[in-house]
């Protein structure tokens, strides 16, 4: 992947390149490579602090249930 970072009026650029593969070679992996590219290196080349990055595992964690309480009781 590429980043270009260019400025329009003077045409002064910025640019980065790097090459990552895929741990599993499939449709999500390619496509979590390149989602995992671009958020990396639009933080490197802005000066962003992208610290908190959960590669969407928040997202497919399982949900908790909540404990029904005596109120919450059909009887």
């Amino acid at each position: 992947m590429t980043t270009i970072l260019m400025h329009a009026d003077s045409g002064e650029f910025l640019e980065g390149t790097f090459k990552m593969t895929p741990s599993k070679n499939d449709p999500q992996g390619q496509g979590s490579v390149i989602t995992y590219q671009r958020r990396y290196a639009l933080g490197a080349v802005l000066g962003l602090n992208i610290d908190e990055d959960d590669d969407g595992n928040k997202a497919s964690a399982p949900t908790e249930k909540k404990a029904k309480s005596a109120d919450d009781l059909d009887l």
